[in-house]
């Protein structure tokens, strides 16, 4: 598959697609008004700009959790990982002390 079309099905989940017939529209349009405005359009079998259902739901998978992955990253945006692991092991030094 194209990587502009993986790239835009990233987009496009960042947007709020959820639905695979609609990321379907989404992609026929995108290939036809920008990948092709100008040159010869490819033939719907081409799956190289036209992924099927399943391909499409499975790149809108890994968008979602690659989302998702970054939320977690951002749970907790006043300490950097540096900043945790330092915390941490003071907190942990500490409890051997006592």
């Amino acid at each position: 598959m194209d990587p502009r079309i993986v790239d835009k099905i990233h987009q496009m989940v960042e947007d709020g697609v959820q639905d695979v017939c609609e990321m379907n529209r989404h992609i026929q349009i995108y290939v036809k008004n920008t990948l092709f405005a100008c040159k010869p359009f490819p033939p719907k079998s081409n799956r190289h700009y036209f992924p099927s259902r399943s391909t499409i739901k499975n790149h809108m998978y890994i968008a979602i959790s690659r989302q998702r992955l970054a939320k977690v990253d951002q749970e907790n945006p006043g300490f950097s990982l540096i900043q945790n692991i330092a915390y941490f092991t003071q907190k942990i030094s500490l409890g051997r002390k006592k």
